[in-house]
């Protein structure tokens, strides 16, 4: 990780600035003198042991491999110095560290990096027609991409002004393996060459390595001048893509009725991921928040391109916002937003065979961009007609414009109404009430899953009924309507025949017991329910001229095809306080998960219907205990087991969900010295 700056900057300015300082002065030859505070100083180191069976879902987050762990933290507080430490080593892919150091209020440093590994899921695409590097049947490959983040930040302050100077940094890598899957063959052309895969087409599964890392640095400075305060700040964007950066597939000869006359057999690229840059400069204007109104302006100016490809898109957005106090019962909000978008693409694209050079294809054209111009404005008004309630009222108005948007089969514009009521209400001194309800309304909207019109309600609700008992409950209900879907085929779009309608649930609870003062219990409930009817829209299969079939451009619909989402969560966590040495904890959450669409048409459900292979049903159930018990002479025990049972009820061959269960039990030790 690039942590240079998190470790050089602090040892020059620990070097060269003075160990001692006088305090800053208070008064007429009065100074302060900061009381010493010893540092404080713990470290651990521990044993993780991890057992697993079947899929790595079992914990997804986890690096299912035994570790050594360790760590510790350091504080130190020497006026003017400010130094603190921390360190979490869990194992070679997952640990977090933080490093911070201060000189008086002139100098501020922090350095934050942590790292995250993440276990994918493996596509099973079944026997032939099928083509795995993996292995085929080969379910258990295992996958997984490990994230590092590392930011950086540094600022300097003028010593009797406030102008600061200030540079941060932030890098991310991610390495790793990831599944490819593609369709290889001929691809989407029609081919009459013999083949055992129908149309030649066969279904790829590859591991592909991956080793990305983005990078943004970024330099500013600000200041208080009077009654204004100022920012400036440019930064500088990178993405550099390693590992298997392009993808390369034998393809058949391609074209009808001669194949090969639209393009020849060979080995083509697949799946680039270029390297991209960009910049961003923003200017950031606002009045001192103090009196009764307060107003800001924000600039900002975005520069992108894909080197390899070199398209290129520039962004500019404004903000304004304005807030006006005429009472203290009594205030007003105005946000007004422009933005920008500019792209611009090459008219073409260039493939090479990478068996055969001469097979080179350069007319290959590309599509416009879509480059649109958005205003956006809302007026919220708060009104506190009594100390215990306060009412709140939004108005948001938003036009998007849009073009070259006919190559992409969209509105050239796009404009929504939003309003929103809201109040949060003490209704008594152990109840807290807030409801919020939200009208939604778009003209011409782009996509299918906007809707034309929607209504939404949130209630929320805090509540003390006994000493001990403390209840928190949160509703929210979403209805969504769209007249009509737009799909594109081959013949261009067409409008559905019936609606799309959603509906969305969720609900929330907690109930948390205070037994006695060492033993507490805390349940929670979580529920969500979604709901879409819309009509699926597919093509026939015609006869061709050899005899055999190919889809035709007509287009069929299989109307209002209901689709189900449901997830239950149950939540339960004790925490015993034994003595002043033994702490306990358990818990046990199970959550179940249902998705599933229903589809009537016969072409969709012979000789096998297609919702059978999107049928979800998964049961996840994780338990914990962890204890602490502190030892003589500052040292302390730390033991954790958790245990997680992942259950694909449908077992169905031919999804991405499969059994897992994993253990995972952690013992750590630590010593304390202040």
């Amino acid at each position: 990780m690039k942590i240079s700056i998190l470790i050089t900057v602090p040892l020059i300015f620990i070097m060269t600035l003075p160990l001692y300082a006088r305090g800053d002065e208070i008064g007429l030859g009065q100074a302060y003198s900061f009381p010493e505070i010893r540092p404080a100083v713990s470290i651990f180191s521990g044993y993780r042991s991890v057992d697993y069976n079947g899929s790595g879902s079992a914990q997804e987050y986890e690096f299912l491999h035994d570790s050594i762990s360790g760590g510790g933290e350091l504080r130190v507080f020497h006026f003017p110095h400010r130094l603190h430490l921390d360190l979490d080593i869990k194992n070679r892919k997952d640990y977090f560290g933080d490093i911070s150091y201060a000189y008086k209020d002139i100098v501020l440093l922090r350095g934050v990096t942590r790292t995250l590994f993440h276990n994918l899921k493996n596509v099973y695409l079944g026997e032939a027609p099928t083509v795995s590097d993996t292995a085929v049947g080969d379910r258990l490959y295992e996958y997984g991409i490990s994230t590092g983040i590392s930011e950086g930040s540094v600022r300097f302050k003028t010593p009797d002004f406030p102008l600061h100077l200030y540079a941060n940094e932030r890098f991310v890598k991610k390495d790793g393996t990831v599944q490819q899957r593609s369709l290889g063959g001929a691809g989407y052309f029609f081919t009459t060459e013999p083949s055992a895969f129908t149309n030649g087409r066969v279904r790829t599964s590859r591991s592909r390595d991956i080793d990305w890392e983005t990078t943004e640095y970024t330099i500013g400075i600000n200041s208080h001048l009077r009654w204004i305060e100022a920012d400036f700040s440019h930064t500088e964007k990178r993405f550099n893509s390693g590992g298997d950066t392009v993808l390369y597939e034998h393809y058949l000869p391609a074209g009808s009725p001669e194949p090969g006359s639209v393009r020849t057999g060979g080995t083509y690229p697949l799946s680039l991921v270029p390297d991209l840059k960009g910049s961003t400069n923003t200017l950031r204007l606002h009045t001192s928040y103090t009196g009764k109104i307060v107003a800001s302006v924000t600039l900002t100016r975005k520069n992108r391109e894909n080197e390899y490809s070199h398209a290129k898109a520039g962004y500019f957005s404004g903000v304004f916002r304005f807030t006006w106090m005429p009472t203290t019962r009594l205030t007003f909000y105005v946000k007004y937003k422009h933005t920008e978008r500019d792209a611009d693409d090459p008219d073409s694209v260039t493939i090479v065979d990478r068996d055969n050079p001469a097979n080179t294809y350069s007319d290959l054209s590309v599509r416009p961009p879509i480059s649109s111009k958005t205003d956006r404005g809302s007026l919220t008004i708060r009104y506190r007609p009594l100390s215990v309630l306060t009412l709140r009222a939004k108005y948001t108005f938003e036009e998007r414009r849009r073009s070259n948007n006919d190559d992409w089969y969209l509105p050239d514009s796009t404009r929504k109404n939003i309003f929103s009521l809201s109040g949060d209400s003490r209704i008594t001194g152990s109840l807290n009430l807030k409801v919020k309800y939200t009208h939604k309304s778009i003209d011409n909207p782009a996509y299918n899953v906007e809707p034309d019109r929607s209504d939404e309600g949130q209630v929320s609700i805090s509540w003390l009924p006994f000493t001990r008992v403390c209840t928190t409950f949160n509703y929210n209900v979403t209805q969504e309507k769209r007249d009509n879907l737009i799909f594109v085929g081959p013949d261009g779009p067409s409008e559905s025949p019936g609606p799309r309608r959603v509906t969305r649930n969720g609900f929330f609870g907690t109930v948390t017991f205070l037994i006695t003062k060492d033993l507490s219990l805390l349940t929670a409930y979580y529920y969500m329910h979604n709901r879409i009817d819309e009509d699926l829209a597919f093509l026939d299969k015609v006869p061709n001229f050899d005899g055999g079939e190919t889809w035709s451009d007509a287009r069929r619909y299989d109307p209002g095809v209901p689709y189900w989402q449901t997830a239950n969560t149950y939540t339960a966590n004790i925490n015993y306080k034994v003595n002043e040495k033994l702490n306990l904890n358990g818990g046990i959450t199970r959550t179940r998960s249902k998705a599933h669409f229903e589809v009537t048409a016969a072409d969709l459900t012979t000789p096998e219907s297609i919702d059978s292979f999107s049928r979800l049903d998964i049961i996840e159930t994780a338990y914990s205990v962890k204890g602490s018990y502190r030892l003589s002479h500052g040292f302390m025990v730390r033991a954790e087991y958790r245990y997680t049972d992942f259950d694909d009820v449908v077992e169905d061959p031919y999804d991405d969900v499969s059994d897992g269960t994993a253990h995972v039990i952690w013992i750590t030790l630590s010593r304390k010295w202040e």
